[in-house]
């Protein structure tokens, strides 16, 4: 995929990459994707390939020899197909979707692709597209957790994101990380600010496409925030969920959130949230926050009811008197330890 440049835009779900991807979208030479998904499928067949099996996946080769007898031999998957021919398959074909994708668009000769989740499939994607750009996009962890909440509460399906604040800051840092990780690994990275892409976008616009050796000038980078603006885009609704686009204000999370959720988003956020450089609400506390401490034993008793007792545990506890009507209601919010 030399010739057509491949951008993986990542980040925490929230976080502003539908925008990012609806800004880079109007440049001449740039095709965009919303959550193509590839990598999503490719992961469980590379789990596949690498997953040992002690009595699978093996080859039988029987030949028969001089006078009858038979040569047995027993080989391994791996060792016929391994893993430098795996990726060097699953990179054509990553190349035939994305070289797809690039011809919808005439003279394109870069292709965005917007799926957040990306960055949990960092090392694959380097597997199969060594040569691909990774544009992160990092937004205040009160923020998103403020969007999170709302787009459950209307236009997302059920359990689809967290709404949690330790789930969310849980996530978020886990993002940040993966992102810190991917840094060292490839020269293709670059990172930006939502709160710096609204404060100073023409800038920040013409430095990712500097970085794609696009050509540009801020003339051009200012009608494409202009046309990209959120009042433009949710007069273009059609094209995203009723609700998918909010306020798009940078610190809105202040009036919006309770203390206690602000005081939990920042002691999990800990100081990946002093080194993104945003302020605090609260000074740094050493203790977690009561509702930290809460959701942490409900966590805990979650994990020993539903997976240590297991179903005839569970069962049990739930016919009895007082204990049974608190097992039911972590049945019904056991999700949350999952999507933790």
């Amino acid at each position: 995929m030399d010739e057509i440049k491949t951008v993986f835009i990542v980040g925490q779900p929230r976080s502003g990459t539908t925008w990012l991807m609806w800004l880079l979208a109007q440049h001449p030479a740039v095709v965009a994707c919303n959550h193509a998904g590839f990598f999503h499928e490719l992961k469980p067949l590379a789990g596949w390939w690498k997953m040992p099996v002690l009595h699978g996946k093996n080859i039988h080769i029987v030949n028969q020899v001089d006078g009858g007898a038979e040569s047995r031999q027993k080989r391994k998957l791996d060792e016929v197909l391994g893993w430098e021919e795996f990726s060097s398959n699953a990179s054509r074909l990553a190349e035939a979707v994305f070289s797809a994708i690039a011809s919808a668009k005439p003279g394109a000769s870069c292709v965005v692709e917007q799926t957040p989740e990306n960055l949990d499939f960092w090392k694959l994607i380097l597997d199969v597209c060594p040569q691909a750009y990774f544009l992160h996009i990092v937004r205040d962890p009160r923020s998103v957790f403020a969007s999170l909440r709302d787009a459950a509460g209307t236009w997302a399906p059920a359990g689809e994101f967290p709404t949690h604040p330790v789930t969310v800051g849980e996530s978020w840092r886990r993002y940040l990380q993966n992102a810190a990780e991917l840094r060292l690994h490839t020269p293709s990275f670059h990172e930006v600010h939502y709160e710096n892409l609204q404060a100073n976008g023409e800038a920040v616009l013409q430095g990712i496409f500097e970085w794609l050796d696009l050509e540009i000038d801020e003339g051009k980078c200012r009608g494409y925030l202009e046309r990209g603006s959120f009042n433009e885009m949710k007069s273009a609704q059609k094209w995203m969920p009723e609700g998918f686009f909010r306020k798009g204000k940078s610190a809105g999370w202040v009036d919006e959130l309770s203390p206690s959720q602000i005081k939990s988003l920042e002691f999990v956020a800990g100081d990946l949230l002093d080194k993104q450089g945003y302020y605090r609400r609260y000074a740094v506390q050493q203790k977690p926050p009561a509702a930290v401490a809460r959701y942490h034993r409900l966590r805990r008793w979650k994990y020993l009811i539903f997976f240590e007792l297991g179903p005839r545990g569970v069962r049990w506890l739930e016919r009895q008197r007082i204990i049974g009507r608190f097992v039911r209601s972590l049945r019904l919010s056991v999700w949350t330890y999952r999507k933790a």
